[in-house]
């Protein structure tokens, strides 16, 4: 396999990430086909290729090809094969810099530490914001919820799961390709390519946001997404709101490091969480 394959290869791939994320999207909130359709496709086919640039530049330690020049090669001819597709369709007067300006709105979450959780919550506004919309929108507010809210959570933990699932569509399928780059030289099926479609859960954990890690397990449970609901909904349009949550993501870690083996504290937190929880989804 010569490096332009490996490139085409990789560009196919992720025209399957994206297709898979938009039906994932669709799917899992019961939306219509009609009011999301080509602004959404092309939404997903970005942060599809922001997924294969992060871990494309993850893999240098394991494939030399792996590098920021393959990682501007894909980005590239990425690029310019959705201008080409999407130019037509869509009313954005510069495509490519709407384009450049998404990527760099992907790639500042990476610099944050719980960036999988932000990525999910900025794909969905995202996609979102494309509802009857013919136009990529640099700028989405919170996503609104109609209806039942229990059923929303419901809906968001199916939308984060399937998402999980092509996060280790995207290692599994650059690791192969890489393998048959490099004739062989690594497994796919090897614990590197394990340990990294696991990268999800153990950069989290990492990470340390208490409440996540230590109270109830996950970024993605339905506890903590309706927390992060009240979070984005209410507490960010007042000042000692946002106060809070700066000093919650502060000293966060450090809860994390001294109960991380304090399983009665834990719990008793669990069950002031769970009355707040409660009230919350009511």
């Amino acid at each position: 396999m010569t490096k332009d394959e490996l490139i085409n290869e990789i560009i196919k791939e992720i025209d399957i990430v994206s297709d898979f994320t938009y039906k994932n999207f669709v799917n899992s909130f019961n939306y219509s086909k009609d009011d999301f359709s080509i602004a959404t496709k092309c939404e997903a086919s970005l942060e599809a290729l922001h997924l294969f640039e992060y871990n494309i530049i993850n893999y240098g330690k394991h494939y030399t090809v792996a590098d920021s020049n393959l990682m501007g090669q894909v980005s590239f001819n990425y690029h310019r094969k959705l201008i080409n597709r999407y130019e037509k369709l869509l009313e954005n007067d510069d495509l490519l810099s709407s384009f450049y300006s998404r990527g760099v709105q992907y790639s500042a979450l990476v610099k944050k530490g719980i960036w999988e959780e932000e990525l999910n919550d900025l794909l969905e506004k995202n996609l979102y914001g494309t509802k009857e919309n013919n136009k990529i929108e640099l700028n989405h507010t919170t996503v609104p919820i109609f209806g039942d809210f229990n059923e929303y959570v419901k809906n968001k933990y199916r939308f984060i799961e399937g998402e999980k699932d092509n996060l280790k569509r995207v290692s599994k399928a650059l690791c192969s390709l890489f393998d048959k780059f490099h004739n062989g030289v690594n497994n796919p099926t090897s614990s590197f390519y394990k340990e990294s479609s696991n990268r999800v859960s153990e950069n989290n954990s990492k990470e340390g946001c208490y409440i996540a890690t230590m109270v109830y397990g996950g970024y993605n449970t339905q506890e903590v997404l309706v927390l992060r609901n009240f979070r984005d909904t209410y507490l960010v349009k007042y000042r000692l709101g946002i106060f809070f949550i700066k000093m919650y993501y502060f000293i966060s870690p450090y809860f994390v490091c001294l109960f991380q083996n304090a399983p009665t504290i834990n719990k008793m937190v669990k069950i002031i969480l769970d009355k707040i929880v409660i009230k919350l989804s009511k």
